[in-house]
């Protein structure tokens, strides 16, 4: 009984973290196409709700895991746990696998979200300064793209 509320359990947050993935995708898109920050804030929203929902489950996952070691004399430690599993239920096993690599998948690409902002950043970053007035009223770059302070009357320096 407890293996199957567990089976249940784990098959919800697979769902949860497909939905994850799905999200983290669409963000990374609307950061590359540099979408309105209203777009992402959207997104971001729904990445809070489904965080919510998955605490849940695995508050929810926790307590049948603990009662199942106790029931079955089996130490409440990952590499013990799936031992059990797999002697016992190799469908709960099989899904839990299913899950661990969903969130590995998940985190390469939360990774990769993340080199994406920070690539957008530095690009902004760049594009100001390059652009940037300072006090004086000079832009770094006059309008034809030349250093506007660069004395090029000696030729090419290679």
């Amino acid at each position: 009984m407890a293996l199957n509320i567990l089976r249940e359990i784990i098959r919800k947050e697979a769902g949860i973290l497909t939905d994850f993935f799905n999200l983290f995708e669409e963000m990374r898109d609307s950061v590359i196409r540099s979408d309105k920050p209203e777009i992402i804030d959207e997104i971001i929203y729904k990445i809070e709700k489904k965080s919510e929902e998955i605490e849940k489950l695995d508050s929810e996952r926790n307590e049948v895991t603990e009662k199942l070691c106790e029931e079955n004399s089996v130490n409440n430690s990952i590499k013990d746990f799936i031992e059990f599993l797999a002697k016992n239920d190799s469908d709960t096993a099989i899904e839990l696998a299913g899950m661990i690599q969903k969130i590995n998948d998940l985190a390469i690409l939360i990774d990769t979200v993340r080199e994406v902002i920070g690539f957008q950043e530095n690009y902004n970053n760049f594009l100001f300064k390059i652009v940037n007035i300072d006090k004086t009223g000079k832009t770094t770059y006059s309008r034809k793209g030349y250093n506007s302070t660069f004395n090029d009357s000696n030729g090419w320096r290679g």
